[in-house]
Protein backbone atom coordinates (compact mmCIF):
# COMPACT_ATOMS: atom_id res chain seq x y z
CA UNK A 1 0.00 0.00 0.00
CA UNK A 2 1.43 3.44 -0.94
CA UNK A 3 1.85 5.98 1.83
CA UNK A 4 2.06 9.48 1.39
CA UNK A 5 3.78 12.25 3.68
CA UNK A 6 2.65 15.92 4.51
CA UNK A 7 4.69 18.69 6.09
CA UNK A 8 3.43 21.54 7.66
CA UNK A 9 6.96 23.51 8.24
CA UNK A 10 7.57 26.27 11.02
CA UNK A 11 10.64 27.73 12.23
CA UNK A 12 10.58 25.56 15.66
CA UNK A 13 8.47 22.59 14.49
CA UNK A 14 6.83 20.36 12.09
CA UNK A 15 3.87 18.37 11.63
CA UNK A 16 3.84 15.68 9.85
CA UNK A 17 1.02 13.51 8.93
CA UNK A 18 1.38 10.15 7.10
CA UNK A 19 -1.65 9.06 4.93
CA UNK A 20 -2.14 5.82 2.76
CA UNK A 21 -3.52 5.90 -0.81
CA UNK A 22 -7.64 5.37 0.51
CA UNK A 23 -6.64 9.24 2.70
CA UNK A 24 -6.45 6.97 6.01
CA UNK A 25 -4.43 9.17 8.77
CA UNK A 26 -1.34 6.48 9.48
CA UNK A 27 0.83 8.43 11.95
CA UNK A 28 0.79 11.65 12.89
CA UNK A 29 3.80 13.52 14.99
CA UNK A 30 5.63 16.67 16.13
CA UNK A 31 9.13 17.17 15.11
CA UNK A 32 11.87 19.76 15.62
CA UNK A 33 12.10 21.50 12.54
CA UNK A 34 15.60 20.18 11.67
CA UNK A 35 16.88 18.50 8.96
CA UNK A 36 18.24 14.71 10.79
CA UNK A 37 14.77 15.05 13.37
CA UNK A 38 12.50 15.53 10.17
CA UNK A 39 14.82 12.03 8.70
CA UNK A 40 14.33 10.00 11.86
CA UNK A 41 10.94 11.10 11.94
CA UNK A 42 10.09 9.73 8.60
CA UNK A 43 12.36 6.79 7.95
CA UNK A 44 11.50 5.59 11.60
CA UNK A 45 7.63 4.98 10.98
CA UNK A 46 8.81 1.37 9.06
CA UNK A 47 6.67 2.61 6.17
CA UNK A 48 7.59 3.61 2.52
CA UNK A 49 6.51 6.81 1.79
CA UNK A 50 6.07 7.17 -1.71
CA UNK A 51 5.93 10.66 -1.46
CA UNK A 52 6.27 14.25 0.81
CA UNK A 53 4.72 17.53 0.23
CA UNK A 54 4.78 20.40 2.22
Amino acid sequence: MKRYAGLDVSVNETAISIVDEDGRICREAKVVSHPEDLSKALTGTGFRIERIGL
